[in-house]
């Protein structure tokens, strides 16, 4: 697990990820040019997260990070709404994923 924000970005990076950063506790990107301004330059994010040590990490995704494909997962008991229950089921129809990395979002989501 990543000791601070930068730490994950790094992370990232190290996977070949491309990172930009995002608002503080949000999903707005924090640069000009949102995700197409990701880069896989250690020097660069160190020095973002450097000037501003709270920012959110944004990983684009595709091309830019090897092809990285994302699946998002939201949870809203109010809306009956699980993302897990309809993964498992798309797994049930065409086979399991492999394991891989995952996050834990905000609202208790994947």
């Amino acid at each position: 697990m990543a000791e601070s924000l930068k730490d994950a970005a790094l992370s990232c990076v190290a996977r070949n990820w491309a990172v930009f950063p995002l608002v503080e506790r949000d999903k707005i990107p924090a640069v000009k040019g949102g995700f197409q301004a990701g880069t896989v330059d250690a020097d660069q994010i160190g020095q973002a997260w450097e000037h501003r040590q709270n920012m959110n990490v944004g990983v684009a995704t595709g091309s830019m990070s090897r092809g990285l494909v994302v699946i998002d997962l939201d949870v809203d008991e109010a809306k009956g709404e699980n993302g897990l229950d309809t993964l498992h089921e798309w797994e049930r129809e065409y086979g399991e994923l492999p394991d891989t990395v995952t996050a834990i979002t905000g609202r208790g989501g994947m």
